[in-house]
This record gives C-alpha cells, sequence and structure tokens, in this order.
C-alpha cells in the first residue's frame, strides 16, 4: 500500500508518519545497544580492562583471593591465592577445590606444587609448600 501524496510548498512527497516514527524508535534501541557493547567491551567484559578482575578477602584478611570476573570461550582462568605471612608461619594451610569447579574447568597445574595432594568428600585437597 502506498502513502498518499502530500504536497508541501512545489514538493509532492510519499510520506508515512507512522513508519517513520517507528524507524525512528528501532534506530535509537540499535544505537543503544551498539553503546552497551561498546562499553562492555572497554570494561573488560570481551577482554582485559578494569572489571576483568576482582578479589575476595576474608575478615581477619588472612587469605586474598584474585580471579577473572568473566571467562572466555577456552580462555585461561587464573585463581590467586595469597595468604598472609602470619598465617603461613603458623599453621599447615589446606586449600580444597570443590569437585564441581574441578570437573566444569580443566585445571591444568596449581604453582607452587603443593607438598601434599589429596581427594576430599566434596573435593581435592592441597597443601602447599612455603618458602
Amino acid at each position: 500500500m502506498t502513502s498518499p501524496l502530500v504536497r508541501i510548498g512545489d514538493l509532492e512527497l510519499n510520506q508515512d508518519l507512522d513508519l517513520q516514527r517507528k524507524t525512528w524508535t528501532v534506530q535509537r534501541i540499535g544505537w543503544g545497544g551498539m553503546a552497551l557493547i561498546v562499553v562492555a567491551a572497554l570494561a573488560g567484559v570481551f577482554g582485559s580492562g578494569p572489571l576483568t578482575r576482582t578479589e575476595v578477602t576474608d575478615n581477619p584478611q588472612t587469605f586474598r583471593l584474585l580471579y577473572d570476573r568473566f571467562g572466555h570461550y577456552e580462555g585461561e582462568l587464573v585463581l590467586q591465592l595469597m595468604l598472609s605471612p602470619e598465617t603461613t608461619m603458623s599453621n599447615r594451610v589446606t586449600v580444597e577445590i570443590d569437585r564441581t569447579y574441578w570437573t566444569s574447568h580443566a585445571v591444568e597445574h596449581i604453582t607452587p606444587e603443593p607438598l601434599i595432594s589429596s581427594i576430599g568428600i566434596d573435593g581435592f585437597l592441597y597443601t602447599p609448600v612455603y618458602v
């Protein structure tokens, strides 16, 4: 169906203002989506950026766990566990990696090599060597 010709001055125009408004709305939604993708890329969702890494610390601050907030397909995820010197001098610490996490991720290596490795009820236990 063709829209009626509208005469503006010496011009005869084919116009459909409802269709034009809908087109503008779709364009603005598209611009918003593209802006969100650019902001997410700058923040580190698709690579490295300020939101890429995060950390968890316990209350007495005996340990700190740094990890990547976003995983990437076939990308490397690094978990970095830092223990306070007081903890490692006074106690032998054993770290447990949950069985579900272990089976859903391909753990390639643990650095430094643990002094003792064993299997627990809910996961894998590692006692690191302290230098």
